[in-house]
């Protein structure tokens, strides 16, 4: 399993874990003046299934390129906001290197020597960022790989963390992810026309409390740790794939939701609503085409890391 390790160091030599000379001014909330220390974080996905239909994306390391981006918040143990003038918030990592190799500008262990709690989340929320009702909006279009990566909202914490140890965090995903699969049912239609998949009428914002979201088994992240509203479309493939696969924010499928199949320039749906997507789990749905009608069963649901499975029809 890769790690991705966060090196908190400025642009001018500093070494993780040592001291700092007198010349560099360490404010009074950036540790002990005498020997600060500053803060090593590393962060691991929890393994489990791949997070895209037949590929391996995001599914034991953390993807990132130019464009992707993680936070980190570091607060005094038990605390989620600044306390005692000391914290860190929303301080943004950046990709460095190929192998993965990560930064962001200096934090130090708080000058009384206590233990930190550490947040770790990706991708980068630069407005209405908060711990605790963090916004995310999943993209649109996830045909590609990029923008599917860009829907993929992932978090982790590690708490009570003593000064001069490295800040180990695991990722959990905070969505629910949807696999499609197309078959030929009933008069056995021809799929070749097939040029694309969508879920409409689903909810796309999510809003993350990530102060309350863990459980201490899998599934990881709480229920009622993410909400979601506000009603849109999301393109699962824009090609004649028959396989392919999104991310959207767990909910109940409002009134009105549709699975729909672009196929010979038509376009064929079906009901999905009121169907519950939780986070950290993989829904795969069944989508028969027949002549006359389609037919849609979710035929397993399975834990993002375990492989659980748990079959549910929905009735058409």
């Amino acid at each position: 399993m890769k790690k991705i390790n966060f090196l908190m160091a400025t642009l001018t030599a500093i070494t993780l874990g040592s001291c700092i000379t007198d010349e560099i001014e360490i404010p009074k909330s950036e540790g002990n003046h005498e020997n600060p220390q500053v803060i090593q974080i590393s962060a691991t996905m929890d393994t489990g299934a791949a997070t895209r239909a037949g590929t391996a994306l995001q599914s034991t390391a953390l993807s990132f390129d130019a464009s992707r981006k993680a936070g980190v918040y570091v607060y005094k143990n038990t605390k989620t906001a600044i306390t005692d003038s000391y914290g860190y918030e929303n301080n943004q990592v950046t990709a460095l290197a190929a192998d993965g190799t990560l930064t962001t500008t200096a934090m130090f262990y708080p000058q009384d020597g206590g233990a930190i709690d550490a947040y770790v989340y990706a991708p980068y929320v630069s407005t209405g960022a908060s711990l605790a009702a963090m916004p995310f909006t999943i993209n649109g279009n996830q045909s590609s790989d990029a923008n599917y990566l860009a829907s993929d909202f992932v978090f982790g914490k590690t708490a009570n963390v003593s000064t001069g140890n490295a800040a180990e965090v695991t990722l959990n995903h905070a969505l629910s992810k949807i696999i499609v699969n197309v078959t030929a049912g009933t008069g056995s239609p021809s799929l070749t026309g097939l040029s694309g998949i969508q879920l409409t009428g689903i909810n796309t914002k999510a809003t993350i409390n990530m102060t309350t979201a863990f459980n201490n088994t899998r599934p990881y992240v709480n229920k009622s740790a993410v909400t979601s509203n506000t009603t849109g479309n999301v393109t699962v493939s824009s090609g004649t794939t028959t396989t392919a696969a999104c991310i959207i924010p767990p909910q109940t499928t409002p009134a009105g939701a549709k699975i729909s199949l672009t196929i010979d320039e038509a376009t064929k749906t079906a009901d999905i609503n009121g169907q519950e997507f939780e986070p950290g789990k993989v829904y795969t749905i069944a989508v028969t085409l027949n002549l006359n009608a389609i037919t849609v069963k979710v035929t397993s649901i399975e834990d993002w890391a375990t492989g659980t499975t748990i079959n549910k029809a929905i009735t058409m």
